[in-house]
């Protein structure tokens, strides 16, 4: 599976804190994100990922800091747009 990722050759490995404890992920660029049913995307963004079970998996959703979106406390709905 190719994501088109490209490995940050600078900072390759960061360690962070995870809801299971710490763990190592490589440092990437990522070409595009997008978010599934909508037209919101963004490009160039950096993400940070691991091989788990053979398949790369991005860790965390820092990218929907460049979207725009909003939380609706009455209706309990998350939206991106």
């Amino acid at each position: 599976m190719n994501l088109g990722l490209v490995r940050d050759e600078k900072r390759r490995k960061v360690l962070i804190l995870t809801a299971k404890g710490e763990t190592v992920a490589d440092f990437y660029f990522a070409s595009s994100v997008g978010v599934v049913g909508t037209n919101s995307s963004v490009e160039n963004v950096e993400v940070l990922a691991k091989t788990v079970h053979g398949m790369p998996c991005i860790l965390g959703m820092s990218f929907l800091r460049h979207l725009d979106r909003s939380f609706s406390k009455e209706k309990q709905e998350f939206t991106i747009s």
